[in-house]
């Protein structure tokens, strides 16, 4: 082993022990990160219990026909429309109704917006 790739797998384990450091604490406001994300108890969890139709269909303003959306048992739709249009403009319905939370939080980080929502603390960031 190349002594450039222990130091680099040296470095690599000094940050994952202090980003798993940090996520076990709070930061201002904000609860521990570690616990949240955690895929066997955290927020994840509760993703397993949502129950989402298994078939639906969709009526939005400017379609040119119906439009059909089957969720599978991992709940991935898969949208049957007359077109690619009615398809596309579907899809992009289904993605923001149901992860408009996520897509909300990202623009608020590219935009320098979060301390709008969890307060002062997070100002520096937004800076």
């Amino acid at each position: 082993m190349k002594r450039a790739d222990l130091i680099r797998g040296l470095l690599f384990a000094a940050v994952l022990a202090v980003v798993s450091h940090v996520a076990a604490r709070r930061v201002g406001p904000l609860p521990a990160l570690g616990p949240l994300l955690d895929p066997v108890s955290g927020v994840w969890s509760a993703a397993k219990n949502v129950k989402l139709p298994r078939q639906e269909a969709i009526a939005l303003p400017g379609l040119a026909g119906p439009v059909q959306v089957l969720f599978d048992d991992r709940a991935v739709p898969h949208i049957f429309a007359t077109t690619s249009e009615d398809a596309a403009r579907v899809l992009g319905y289904v993605v923001a109704r149901d992860r408009l939370f996520q897509m909300e939080m990202r623009w608020r980080t590219a935009a320098g917006r979060l301390s709008e929502l969890a307060g002062e603390d997070l100002l520096a960031l937004d800076q």
